[in-house]
């Protein structure tokens, strides 16, 4: 971490390596399950208000600091850790962290360090698509419509109030999402 504006890195990677840690150990546990109850959950609740933060906020001093000591920097910073190791593959993504710290080993590392490594492992733009995630307030709420032979899949930012005003919604999140269609036994998937 270059600076406490990163504190995420720290903290949401704490946070997931807890998570990843326990399911190595217990599989038979299945704490992906539970993490979207604890982790993603605790983040939603926070992040759907107004009055929220970015992952990665601008720290002008130290004494900032304390305000960012919350849910968005470990569980949405673990949350959106964890979609993207699950977008990547997790052996992509491991490899891409192994890239990550040992060209930062004993020194200090910023987010677009994090990003370089993951794309060149990856051979995908990850700063592209993961920058509103961190560097933007707030999450998608994602609706689908479907139509014969067609769906149409819209986002908007999405607040416990009810209430976004247009310049709060002006965010376009990249989302993975996973589609199946067809009876069971001849279902076609598509990863878009």
């Amino acid at each position: 971490m270059d600076w406490w504006s990163e504190l995420w890195l720290n903290e949401g990677f704490a946070t997931w390596v807890g998570w990843l840690a326990v399911d190595h150990f217990y599989p038979e546990w299945d704490v992906w399950s539970r993490f979207v109850a604890e982790a993603v959950q605790q983040a939603f609740l926070l992040d759907s208000l107004r009055a929220s933060h970015a992952i990665e906020v601008p720290v002008r001093n130290a004494l900032e600091v304390d305000q960012i000591f919350d849910h968005i920097s470990y569980m949405k910073g673990s949350s959106v850790i964890r979609m993207l190791s699950s977008h990547l593959g997790q052996e992509t993504f491991l490899r891409g962290i192994a890239k990550y710290l040992k060209a930062h080993a004993y020194g200090n590392a910023t987010t677009n360090d994090l990003w370089s490594a993951l794309s060149e492992a990856s051979g995908k733009d990850v700063t592209g698509f993961m920058d509103p995630w961190i560097r933007k307030i707030g999450f998608p709420l994602v609706t689908v419509a479907e139509e014969p032979n067609q769906i149409t899949v819209a986002q908007k930012r999405y607040l416990a109030s009810g209430d976004v005003k247009p310049e709060e919604d002006e965010t376009l999140w990249w989302i993975p999402l996973g589609i199946k269609s067809g009876q069971e036994a001849k279902a076609v998937g598509e990863r878009i």
